[in-house]
């Protein structure tokens, strides 16, 4: 059975009392497999997003306004 991921969501919580998704990122499948979840997220000091999967992805996202 296919997993369903929901991979990267960017939510601005300036106002916590509606916060609102401003962007997502959803990774592609590879070598037939189904998009495996992301679970590990970093972001580095000039903004650049580094997403890691459970099994063989790795991706590097800039966020553009």
């Amino acid at each position: 059975m296919p997993r369903c991921t929901s991979g990267l969501r960017i939510v601005n919580v300036a106002d916590l009392l509606v916060p609102r998704e401003i962007g997502y990122f959803i990774p592609e499948p590879v070598f037939r497999r189904p998009s495996s979840p992301s679970n590990d997220v970093d972001v580095s000091n000039r903004g650049l997003i580094y997403l890691a999967d459970r099994n063989v992805g790795f991706d590097i996202l800039e966020l553009r306004h």
